[in-house]
């Protein structure tokens, strides 16, 4: 008898097992890539943080230096960010410690200093007025409790919550200015406050139950929530998820 050939054949994938693997994988997909998406949020959120406390030791060093006097928004024509160089030594550019990663946006803010920044001040009752020196810290009130910086996208400004911007937003369609606030680490904002310290918000939180925003020298009840703030932390929230 001749040498017999046994050949084993493979059985190889059915097309309802292929079909089920690629359901299985895009159920995985739809649920890790946000999750992914989060966690590279929270990256960037933690590097704007750090930058955002990079700057509040370079306003106490000025304060310092100054008679503890934060410095003027735009005062000896230059902004509070050329103000604060000497202290920081970060340059103008991007990579600055005045960009907050989370901003796509690379030119458009830039101010009359030269600096791009997504970074501004709390300008609630005008503290900083233009030309005019800083203010002083024992004016603040209670500093740890007192926002002095905040984040905002697309705009040269030195300021934010200007006395100016009215009317009360009823709408997402009415914030205005407010809308140019920054909400951009998974519904929250960074916030820098007067302590130097930097706390991640909503923008509600910011406001109520206790008003961040004011200043003891602004008010006799700084700590209350007040219009048009009220609305525009709501309304800003709302428009950002």
């Amino acid at each position: 008898m001749g040498n017999r050939v046994y050949v084993q054949l493979q059985r190889g994938f059915t097309l309802i097992e292929l079909l089920v693997v690629i359901a299985i994988i895009t159920v995985l997909s739809s649920i890790l890539f946000p999750v992914f998406g989060k966690v590279r949020e929270k990256a960037r959120q933690t590097m704007c943080a750090s930058n955002q406390r990079q700057i509040g030791l370079g306003f106490l060093q000025y304060a310092q230096d100054y008679d503890d006097n934060l410095p003027g928004r735009i005062y000896g024509g230059q902004t509070f960010r050329a103000a604060l160089e000497p202290y920081l030594k970060s340059g103008k550019g991007v990579r600055s410690v005045w960009k907050c990663p989370s901003n796509a946006d690379q030119k458009s803010n830039i101010d009359v200093s030269g600096y791009i920044s997504t970074f501004t001040l709390n300008n609630t009752m005008d503290h900083f007025a233009t030309w005019k020196p800083g203010l002083p810290l024992n004016s603040v009130g209670e500093l740890s409790d007192k926002i002095l910086m905040t984040e905002i996208k697309v705009r040269i400004w030195t300021d934010y919550n200007s006395p100016w911007w009215t009317p009360t937003p009823t709408s997402v369609a009415t914030l205005g200015y407010w809308g140019y606030g920054q909400v951009a680490h998974n519904g929250r904002s960074n916030y820098l406050f007067c302590d130097g310290h930097v706390k991640a918000l909503k923008p509600t939180q910011t406001i109520t139950p206790v008003n961040h925003w004011t200043y003891a020298c602004d008010s006799v009840t700084a700590d209350d929530p007040a219009e048009p703030m009220l609305s525009a932390m709501h309304w800003l929230e709302v428009a950002n998820p």
